[in-house]
Parts: C-alpha cells; structure tokens; sequence
C-alpha cells in the first residue's frame, strides 16, 4: 500500500518537473503549478489537503488520489487513496 501511494507522489513529481523543464505546461496555469507544488507539500505532511482550484483537483485525480467536494460545495479535499 505505502508503495503505491509513493509511486503516485512519484509520478506526480516527474510529471510537473518535466512540464517546468519543456515550459509545456498544458492546461495548467502558472497560478496551478505553484498551487499543485504547495498542495503537493501539503499532501505530503498531512495526507490530505483543499484547493478550491478546479484544475489542480483535477491534476491529483489524474494520478489517482481521491478528489471530492467539501460539505459546502466550495472547496475540493484531495486525499491519498
């Protein structure tokens, strides 16, 4: 289990160091990367995190982590799965 969850963080980690390195980042803005970089921090500590950045909810889900609303309906909890 820890493995896989590690490999997600993995693959996360190559996947904006090589959008940075091209300067291809996609659909993602700059305000995105420098959220998903603090939301990636974040995850890190604490295993869970919220955005209310409908791209970055969507970058984490693209690598497997769990994204739902929060009760409110304003902010997405991006958690390991």
């Amino acid at each position: 289990m820890v493995t896989k969850i590690k490999e997600k963080y993995v693959k996360l980690q190559e996947d904006i160091n090589k959008r940075v390195t091209t300067g291809k980042l996609g659909k993602l803005s700059l305000a995105d990367y420098f959220a998903i970089c603090n939301k990636g921090q974040e995850m890190l500590a604490r295993h869970t995190c919220t955005t209310c950045m409908k791209n970055v909810a969507d970058y984490f889900a693209s690598f497997g982590f769990m994204v739902t609303m929060d009760f409110n309906n304003v902010n997405y909890v991006i958690v390991e799965a």
